[in-house]
């Protein structure tokens, strides 16, 4: 009797697998594909971008380099912002970097490396974060940067925040992110960034506005965009986001809502920096931490005439999350963008 049970259930899970390979097998694009929940949802069918072909999960998981989050689809970067070295060596690393000093050395450093900008202001908040407010004339733009962690204090509070995964709070434009990052992200916008960016904005309507920031800094850097945004102060059109090393902000939902007010975003990464693993995820599709697009990847190093990729998906397998640990402890990747000190080059004026 047992054996003949054991055959029926083992013809069951042979039936049930045959037919979850089918109902996946048919579709032949990503959205759809992530879409069919299978049958009473314990299947979900899963997107493999390498091969364009839709697979059943195993007991809901996906395999590796495949994907069920539909968010999570391979997406062409915007045709109209498009990424170059250029604009991440000469504009994004000088305004962060300047970010880094107090009002006149962050003056100093732009004197040197963008001589039209004008520094209008530096804000601080209570937990050590900062940022710098510019205008740029020659490009009609408003520029907001933000610094990464300084001092250790302020390194071991994010670094706990990210490695413990918690807590997230809501965020007015969509989704939840993480509390540190929310608590300065209002902070600093309550210390007179918010006011500020409104003045200038008002008095120069035809500028637009470019936000960039480095660890910590960066997600700073994407709450504002998508906040300024949000608040209307800015067309979602006229906004430029770049950052470098940047962790995971938020949950899916706050990536999500950020690439519908910021399609202008792109996230730049040293070969295998460690701080954009975090937090840690060993499954890509879990949706309480999420990247949002897109990744640029320089996967050998980031000299003058460095080559790197345009990753399509937020969280891309093939991309920086190919590295591993031992690789992410080889080199200061985090500290180190376009082979500059990132956070100490200020103390030097930028030259």
């Amino acid at each position: 009797m047992s054996i003949m049970i054991g055959r029926s259930l083992f013809l069951f899970y042979i039936t049930f697998v045959l037919y979850a390979w089918a109902h996946c097998n048919q579709h032949t694009d990503c959205t759809s594909c992530t879409a069919d929940d299978g049958t009473l949802g314990i299947d979900p069918c899963c997107w493999n971008p390498s091969t364009s072909t839709c697979q059943t999960s195993l007991l809901g998981l996906c395999a590796s380099g495949s994907t069920g989050v539909t968010y999570n689809c391979p997406t062409n970067p915007p045709s109209d912002f498009t990424y170059t070295d250029d604009f991440g060596r000469n504009y994004t690393l000088p305004f962060i970097a300047s970010a880094y000093g107090d009002f006149n050395q962050a003056q100093v450093c732009l004197n040197n490396t963008v001589p039209d900008a004008q520094l209008i202001g530096v804000y601080n908040d209570s937990r050590n974060c900062s940022s710098v407010l510019a205008l740029l004339p020659s490009q009609k733009t408003i520029v907001v940067a933000f610094r990464g962690t300084q001092g250790a204090t302020q390194f071991v509070i994010t670094a706990l925040n990210l490695i413990l995964q918690g807590p997230l709070v809501s965020f007015p434009p969509g989704g939840k992110v993480f509390s540190y990052f929310s608590s300065c992200f209002h902070g600093i916008w309550n210390a007179g960034l918010g006011a500020n960016l409104k003045s200038l904005k008002q008095a120069n309507s035809n500028y637009g506005l470019w936000v960039f920031g480095h660890s910590l800094g960066g997600s700073l850097a994407s709450l504002t965009s998508t906040y300024a945004v949000h608040q209307k102060i800015f067309n979602s059109s006229d906004v430029k986001l770049i950052t470098t090393g940047q962790p995971r902000t938020g949950d899916l939902n706050y990536a999500i809502a950020h690439d519908n007010f910021i399609p202008h975003s792109y996230r730049l990464i040293n070969v295998a920096d460690l701080v954009t693993k975090l937090p840690e995820k060993t499954n890509l599709d879990a949706t309480n931490a999420f990247h949002h697009h897109f990744e640029i990847w320089y996967n050998q190093s980031m000299l003058t005439g460095a080559n790197f990729k345009v990753c399509k998906q937020a969280e891309d397998s093939t991309c920086s999350s190919s590295t591993t640990l031992i690789q992410s402890l080889s080199n200061d990747y985090h500290n180190t963008y376009f082979n500059t000190p990132i956070d100490t080059w200020f103390g030097t004026g930028c030259v």
